[in-house]
């Protein structure tokens, strides 16, 4: 920060890291029981007894218990930056100009194993069939089979 008598320039870099191993508010139990719910709505299976994976190492492929791979392997990332930069003015004793930029940026969240799911085609693949983008879900002004008036009668 630069003070003079009537000016001051600041600016800053704030950064940090955060890796996560787990989930807040989540135990054990917590997951075992959502894992029976799905299991008994979808229909699906009761468990998985093994895995095969080639993470972290392809080279060395080893079968591995899924509830072991699970607890072991999972390392969640996401990153963040920011920068701002503040000018102070003092034109008059009642008055200060204020100006500054501020930028900021945050990272996807992802698992440094490649243990996540994501869509085919990335973000275009949560709307398949029906376009891809939200711009195709309302157009005001073109009117539709829904927006039709008809009058039935003699």
């Amino acid at each position: 920060m630069v003070q003079r008598e009537y000016y001051c320039f600041a600016c800053g870099l704030p950064v940090s890291g955060i890796d996560n191993t787990s989930f807040p508010g989540i135990n054990a139990t917590d997951a075992e029981r959502a894992r029976g719910l799905l299991t008994d709505l979808a229909g699906s299976i009761a468990n998985i007894s093994e895995a095969f994976s080639l993470r972290p190492d392809p080279k060395n492929i080893v079968w591995l218990d899924y509830s072991q791979y699970y607890q072991k392997y999972r390392d969640f990332h996401q990153n963040e930056f920011s920068w701002f930069y503040k000018d102070d003015w003092k034109i008059r004793p009642s008055l200060t100009l204020n100006l500054g930029v501020r930028w900021e940026f945050y990272g996807v969240p992802y698992e440094g194993n490649g243990l996540m799911a994501a869509p085919v085609g990335g973000s275009n693949g949560l709307f398949g069939l029906t376009g891809s983008g939200f711009a195709d879900w309302y157009k005001p002004g073109i009117r539709g089979s829904l927006t039709t008036v008809e009058f039935v009668g003699k």
